[in-house]
């Protein structure tokens, strides 16, 4: 699917797998002027010497500066194709405008509650708080990739260079992820059935699980709460995760898990926990894609189902490790060989009518990102240094489901759970993260000993 000149100054892909089923996924809300799963992450940031005028138009500045340098952000849809115009000096203009936005008078937390489906990319700015919102299409970047791209623009914003004459961007348009792996397109009727019997086992083709109680409306805004976890406690968790042969990411999963069995909706006739493990595939990808500071954009993470039994802490944490600790190459990695079919056919399940019967998914989800410092940098030093404080990922949530991002960043741990306010009470998640926080603790054997 590689990128094909079809105008003057217009390029086109077509949407690959994976893009099309988190295309097809938020386009289930377009009726109500909102983006389920548009990807945003956050930064808190300390410019140094430059006034408030000088500040915004430094910002600007830098957004056209990484749209030249990564076009993906100013990629549009036609029907199932991705568009990239090339633009000239109005066009230019015309994006920006749209865009780029600053709130004077509006928090990240009411933005998050209001925002709307928009056409483009766009990068945000909150005075009062010095914070910085990116906010992409997930079917243009993950939740890794998004981290990335945040990089790429304080590293861009600091340099602080002169306006780019755009014309030869384009070549910098991301592949698809199938080409930029590779991963096979065509495959043997037995990888077929594989794929199938895999798509099967997913949450998006209706496989019930157990998961929280939900009161069931008409969606409303996207609302977030994180639990965090100061240096010591993370250091002690680090250690226990260690001695017991399983990473944190392993055992805050557990930890989820164990919480939801014990919150399950009394209404949910499922025995088996169903969620999707996520991983990043960027280490994996060929030349030069594999290279996180030239290629940050593209959907190019891996989700795999697995369903679990009711099962104690420490079952999960193990069984979960095995998991995540799957290697990602085409030689070692046999769903790989179908992974794309396997996508494709999510794709179809989701053209399918559900069971009269079946109750709307409350799992929460994890995705976990890891240790993001080394990512972002605490500082970029150039003609306009900036210092980071704080970096949080957000997902816009118009489901019944939870998505909870996993993080640590300055040696503290974060875990924020997005959610619908109209399908939860910010004390019902609260209490979720609670008991998440107590079945981590307690697995690991820490107690109230941090």
């Amino acid at each position: 699917m590689p990128w094909e000149k079809v105008g003057l100054r217009r390029y086109e892909r077509p949407l690959d797998n994976s893009e099309n089923l988190l295309k097809r996924v938020a386009d289930l809300f377009t009726g109500y002027n909102r983006e389920h799963w548009a990807l945003n992450v956050v930064a808190r940031l300390r410019f140094g010497e430059l006034k408030d005028d000088q500040l915004i138009s430094a910002l600007r500045t830098a957004w056209i500066q990484t749209r030249y340098r990564h076009p993906f952000i100013a990629a549009t849809l036609d029907g199932d194709n991705h568009v990239y115009v090339v633009p000239d000096q109005r066009e230019v203009d015309a994006w920006v405008s749209e865009s780029f936005v600053v709130h004077e008078d509006e928090t990240v937390q009411d933005f998050m509650r209001t925002a709307k489906l928009a056409e483009y990319s766009s990068f945000h700015f909150f005075p009062s708080s010095f914070q910085i919102l990116m906010r992409t299409h997930h079917w243009q970047i993950d939740g890794m990739g998004a981290i990335h791209l945040l990089d790429r623009f304080l590293d861009i914003f600091s340099a602080a260079e002169p306006l780019p004459t755009f014309g030869d961007e384009w070549r910098r348009l991301p592949p698809a992820h199938a080409e930029a792996a590779p991963l096979p397109t065509e495959l043997s009727e037995g990888s077929q059935d594989a794929a199938r019997r895999m798509a099967e086992a997913s949450p998006f083709s209706g496989r019930p699980s157990i998961g929280l109680e939900m009161t069931p409306r008409e969606p409303g805004g996207t609302r977030f709460s994180t639990l965090i976890f100061d240096s010591s406690t993370l250091e002690a968790v680090v250690k226990s995760c260690r001695e017991a042969g399983f990473s944190v990411a392993s055992a805050i999963h557990a930890a989820m898990i164990v919480a939801t069995q014990e919150m399950t909706a009394e209404s949910n006739p499922a025995t088996n926990f169903v969620s999707v493990a996520f991983y990043d595939h960027r280490a994996y990808l060929q030349s030069p894609y594999n290279d996180t500071q030239a290629w940050p954009m593209g959907c190019w993470m891996v989700g795999l189902p697995f369903s679990f039994p009711h099962a104690d802490f420490v079952t999960h944490a193990k069984a979960l490790q095995k998991i995540y600790k799957l290697p990602l190459d085409l030689d070692r990695c046999d769903v790989l060989k179908y992974y794309d079919i396997y996508v494709g056919k999510l794709i179809e399940a989701l053209g399918q009518p559900l069971p009269l019967d079946a109750l709307p998914p409350t799992q929460p989800q994890l995705s976990s990102l890891g240790v993001i410092d080394g990512k972002v940098q605490h500082s970029y030093s150039g003609n306009q240094p900036v210092s980071v404080d704080h970096v949080e990922p957000y997902l816009d949530q118009m489901t019944t489901s939870t998505l909870v991002f996993q993080w640590s960043w300055r040696r503290r741990s974060f875990i924020n759970v997005c959610f619908n306010e109209n399908y939860y009470e910010s004390a019902y998640v609260e209490k979720y993260l609670a008991r998440v926080k107590v079945h981590l603790l307690t697995g690991l054997g820490l107690g109230g000993s941090v």
